[in-house]
């Protein structure tokens, strides 16, 4: 029997590092990794398996640094900021 739930691993300290939904056994739905301050580091959709939509970045001081959207694990575009928000 697959495993079904979330996910989750923690930092020493006891904040949450990455959770993801497995629903039948493999990823499904949103995926958050964090740095350990708590801010979001990546945040992922997944689909059966493989990234699915609109995934982005952030760097420690909580900009967003990248934004990369995939079709069934296939990357349709890209796009990367600098540490001000300015496309690259």
């Amino acid at each position: 029997m697959p495993f079904v739930g979330w996910l989750v691993e923690r930092y020493p300290v006891g904040g949450m590092s990455v959770s993801i939904a497995i629903p039948d056994g493999r990823p499904d739905g949103q995926s958050r990794d964090r740095y350990e301050s708590g801010q979001l580091e990546v945040e992922a959709w997944y689909e059966l398996a493989v990234t699915h939509g609109m995934s982005r970045a952030w760097n420690r001081e909580g900009r967003e640094t990248a934004q990369v959207e995939t079709d069934c694990g296939e990357t349709v575009s890209r796009v990367f900021m600098d540490g001000d928000g300015e496309v690259l």
